[in-house]
């Protein structure tokens, strides 16, 4: 078992971290002040905050613990850490705790999991729900870093979000000359997640990710992701995502739906966003 050793601490903290959410924080304090903490209890809690689950998921991958395959599923990673590990875990990051405005960025991550989770559930392709989830609770975490970093990324978002014709990576590009998809895609590498989500985190705004050669495994972790990411937009903004138009035929053709089995599945999602 790994130790928490100064040399530890600092790997687990070397590099950018999400703060986490105050609402999640309150939640674990609550289960830690039970009698009988049920690590169980804690996982439920945990995968819904970005900012942990990077940590947890960065040290379960450490080379220390030698796994033959990096683990995605983040209650599965808090199983393997334990309660020990996991709680200093939490108390380092709230220790590193800031305060950028970063609300918005929580809502939008879990909800984006979770529609993208209930979508990968009614397909039967066979896509686990954990790397789903996972894909789509740290899709856009390149965001909080430019919300940390830049002061004025607030009215980029603003304006983006007056028009589902506007692009995000090209406003990016020309205000900072990089993108919240590439930072993203280096924030993941840093917390060691598997390699496919690193990549389509990189990817997930490339209009022509499906008539590209990829396999069918991640053709379709896109396209159920850029579904949900369409729903949770239509809810939050009240307009479709910005990449929608451009790709619908061909999530649709991948998930082997028409228009009529999506809405319904859009129907269905609401209660995972409202």
């Amino acid at each position: 078992m790994i130790e928490l050793s100064e040399f530890v601490r600092a790997d687990i903290l070397r590099g950018f971290g999400i703060p986490t959410n105050p609402d999640v924080l309150t939640k674990i304090e609550y289960i830690q002040l039970q009698a009988n903490v049920d690590l169980l209890d804690l996982a439920e809690v945990i995968v819904t905050d970005v900012g942990l689950s990077a940590l947890l998921l960065k040290l379960v991958n450490s080379p220390d613990y030698g796994l033959n395959k990096s683990v995605s599923d983040i209650k599965q990673a808090v199983m393997f850490l334990g309660k020990d590990l996991t709680e200093a875990v939490i108390n380092m990051n709230t220790q590193c705790q800031r305060t950028e405005p970063l609300q918005e960025f929580w809502d939008n991550s879990i909800q984006l999991a979770n529609v993208a989770t209930f979508i990968a559930c009614q397909l039967k392709q066979q896509i686990e729900a954990d790397f789903i989830y996972t894909l789509g609770l740290f899709l856009d975490c390149g965001v909080s870093a430019f919300i940390s970093k830049y002061d004025n990324y607030k009215n980029i978002m603003i304006h983006f979000g007056q028009s589902e014709k506007s692009c995000l990576v090209a406003l990016e590009q020309s205000h900072y000359t990089t993108d919240h998809a590439i930072v993203g895609y280096y924030l993941a590498k840093s917390w060691r997640l598997p390699d496919e989500i690193c990549y389509l985190i990189l990817c997930h705004h490339d209009r022509d990710f499906l008539i590209r050669k990829h396999s069918d495994r991640l053709k379709i972790s896109y396209a159920i992701i850029k579904a949900a990411e369409n729903i949770v937009s239509s809810y939050r903004k009240l307009i479709p995502s910005n990449d929608w138009y451009h790709i619908q035929k061909d999530v649709l053709d991948i998930m082997g739906m028409d228009a009529g089995d999506y809405r319904d599945i859009w129907e269905d999602a609401e209660v995972y966003i409202t």
